[in-house]
């Protein structure tokens, strides 16, 4: 009897393969997303993501390579943060997905500040980094990814089983 086939729709250490991510929240952009939370799959790993470091030009067609810090956030974290936020600006509809990045445009100056807390308030809910992933698109091929820390490779699965 053959084996059912599985796929790993996560990280894993290597160069050169298709990112699994599929959803991006952009909290930080500049030329592209430079924080904020990302999740792999429809129900994946939810991770907080940061720029460490740019490589200008040494991407694909001369774009800027980029690494970043993935550290993991609990399950439903993005859809929390997606939550908050439309309703916060007031969005009749919700982001469509691959990347939203949220105009930080908000009714009154006393709301931005509540949102705000409740936004830090989730965040603070982040692992300690667990990848360090290097592309010049976060849905596109990933140059290079590494585990960072000791155990790193399983906190993924016990973080979002």
């Amino acid at each position: 009897m053959n084996a059912p086939l599985t796929v790993n729709l996560g990280f894993r250490e290597g160069s050169d393969y298709p990112s699994p991510v599929t959803r991006v929240l952009a909290l930080g952009y500049y030329d592209g997303p430079t924080e904020g939370v990302l999740q792999v799959g429809p129900s994946g790993g939810v991770y907080r993501f940061a720029m460490t470091d740019e490589f200008p030009g040494e991407g694909t067609n001369d774009t800027d390579l980029r690494s970043f810090t993935l550290s993991p956030l609990p399950p439903g974290s993005l859809d929390a943060l997606v939550d908050l936020l439309a309703k916060a600006l007031a969005l009749s509809l919700l982001p469509d997905w691959s990347v939203w990045v949220p105009v930080w445009r908000f009714p009154s100056s006393a709301i931005q500040k509540e949102v705000e807390g409740q936004v830090d308030g989730l965040l603070q809910l982040t692992g300690p980094p667990v990848w360090q992933v290097t592309t010049d698109d976060l849905f596109g091929m990933l140059r290079n990814v590494k585990r960072l820390g000791p155990g790193a490779g399983t906190h993924e699965d016990s973080a979002h089983s």
